[in-house]
């Protein structure tokens, strides 16, 4: 609030050395007498910056202090001591780690460049889709050819309207109904501004996941479409991606962050440029979709890399296969 108030500059609290130590004393003392082999800390670099432990730990994080540094607004215009301690924060945990187990290489080059953590103490664990039940990629592709394929169905899942690029999502629908494509637009997680309004777009603010309702309303959606767009301006990784791919739709979305991990250009979706308008994913669109043996494969794709690596099974046994080559837990 001070720096705010008379620096016009913004202090963050959580990379700060005071909380840090505050957190390491804390979590130092609680796991002092117990018998763990291993601890896995998951977006936790304050909480592992000072904690006293011999537990071999691994940092699972899918952005790092130097990468997110004005790229999310929440770590803009910092003071320069914010800056500061939350370099020594974030560099104290990698460095604490016996493995950084990181889900892109955003966030490795991240983890090498700027605080300068040895490649054979990293590995690539790509991240998996939150959903569950999902069903075969039989039924997925079955129902697929069954359903009502007279238009484009395109799907939006994000937060923030503007942050995830809603206008360029929706100036997409617009181009291509322009140019003569039947398509719809399904808009879920955030609330469109009021004074946008189409017979072809569909807002759904929320889905809970957590609910048998909810996972039923996502699948759904996520059965029914053909591409899940996402121009977002900021993104550290994107499980929404793998979430979409597990049910054969293609992805379209920003190169930016760590978004080309789970986005496999021209396996289960295309990377566009921070640029790119609405008028340029329409076109990305209609290219795939016009070729109707290529959108096929690209279903089935996207289906088989959320098998073979976007799912926590995959990411799992990753990670015990890196734990074991390097000794950290016993075969």
């Amino acid at each position: 609030m001070a720096y705010t108030l008379f620096f016009q500059k913004r202090y963050n609290a959580y990379h700060s050395k005071l909380l840090s130590k505050s957190y390491g004393n804390y979590f130092s003392e609680k796991i002092k007498d117990q018998d763990f082999d291993l601890i896995i800390a998951v977006s936790a670099s304050a909480e592992l910056a000072y904690l006293k432990t011999d537990v071999p730990v691994v940092y699972v994080a899918d952005a790092l202090f130097s990468g997110a540094l004005n790229y999310y607004k929440t770590l803009s215009n910092l003071a320069n001591t914010s800056i500061t301690e939350g370099y020594q924060t974030e560099g104290l945990a990698l460095r604490k780690a016996a493995l950084c187990y990181l889900p892109s290489q955003w966030a490795i080059n991240n983890a090498i460049n700027d605080f300068k953590i040895p490649k054979n103490k990293i590995e690539l664990g790509l991240f998996g889709a939150n959903l569950v039940n999902i069903p075969t990629r039989e039924f997925v592709i079955d129902h697929k050819n069954k359903k009502d394929n007279s238009f484009i169905n395109l799907v939006f899942v994000g937060v923030n309207w503007q942050y995830k690029g809603g206008q360029k999502a929706y100036d997409c629908l617009l181009a291509l109904l322009e140019k003569g494509f039947k398509a719809k637009l399904t808009i879920v997680g955030c609330t469109i501004p009021e004074n946008i309004q189409h017979p072809d777009l569909k807002n759904i603010s929320f889905i809970k996941k957590t609910t048998q309702e909810g996972r039923q309303q996502f699948e759904e959606l996520y059965l029914n479409a053909d591409f899940h767009i996402l121009p977002t301006q900021f993104e550290a990784y994107g499980i929404v991606f793998c979430e979409a791919s597990a049910y054969g739709v293609i992805n379209i979305a920003t190169n930016t962050g760590g978004t080309s991990a789970p986005i496999k250009e021209g396996e289960n979706g295309y990377l566009m440029n921070s640029g790119s308008e609405g008028n340029d994913y329409a076109n990305k669109i209609i290219e795939v979709y016009s070729n109707k043996e290529k959108f096929k494969e690209l279903q089935l794709n996207s289906i088989k890399r959320y098998e073979e690596f976007l799912n926590w099974d995959a990411w799992a046994k990753n990670l015990v296969k890196a734990l074991t080559e390097k000794k950290l837990i016993s075969p």
